[in-house]
């Protein structure tokens, strides 16, 4: 049975406690608390992500990639010692306007999401990002996690229409998919601000410890496929 969404996250808990001492030194200790969330949010997440496995194996196993082809290999992320981008700590009036948006871009999702409008569902997942990346710039802090919640999203959403398409019953479980990412769309914002804090210490975590997911690339090349 394939188990694309487990394998993830144990690969993910297996690097956030791999890279726990190094971020730890990195921060004077600083570190170690968000290591440990990160850590016991995969463990809680395991028995979701054996759920989507295991009802997701008959379709694997004819060659539909649903749930299999909507998460990124952990091998693609960077090395624990590149220094983070971004360095700033984002003050309480930019979180509290991440924090609002990514709540209007979930209730907007799931209401698309509703309708099985998933086209929809990836235009905002590609506005939302844009307009996370400009306040990142602003601010000068990262929102790592907040953007890869937002790129998982709209990787689910991308592949949907195409799963219907080649199966007409990959329909409930695609809406359950996206669905479950899009109600944790504004998750991540506690996480990223703890990991600013680290940011600043010239720690990377997160920003090293997820792949990046291509949903853009492939929200722009289908565009271009459509003109």
């Amino acid at each position: 049975m394939p188990s694309h969404f487990s394998t993830h996250l144990r690969d993910a808990i297996r690097i956030n406690r791999e890279r726990q001492p190094y971020y730890a030194s990195q921060t004077g200790g600083r570190s170690r608390w968000l290591s440990r969330w990160l850590v016991l949010s995969e463990y809680l997440c395991l028995p979701l992500a054996h759920y989507f496995d295991r009802k997701a194996a008959p379709f694997n196993a004819r060659g539909i990639g649903i749930v299999a082809d909507d998460f990124i290999d952990m091998v693609h992320i960077l090395p624990a010692e590149t220094p983070p981008p971004l360095q700033g700590v984002a003050g309480p009036t930019t979180r509290a306007r991440v924090k609002s948006a990514l709540g209007t871009y979930r209730k907007e999702g799931l209401q698309a999401l509703s309708a099985g409008d998933y086209q929809t569902i990836c235009a905002s997942t590609a506005a939302t990002l844009a307009w996370l990346s400009v306040e990142e710039r602003q601010c000068g802090a990262s929102f790592a996690m907040s953007r890869h919640l937002l790129e998982s999203i709209g990787f689910a959403a991308l592949h949907a229409d195409a799963y219907l398409k080649a199966d007409p019953a990959t329909a409930t479980l695609a809406r359950q998919l996206t669905g479950v990412q899009l109600r944790l769309a504004d998750a991540g914002v506690l996480s990223d601000r703890l990991a600013q804090q680290c940011h600043h210490l010239g720690a990377g975590i997160i920003i090293n410890d997820v792949p990046t997911i291509p949903f853009l690339e492939g929200w722009h090349e289908a565009g271009e496929n459509a003109r």
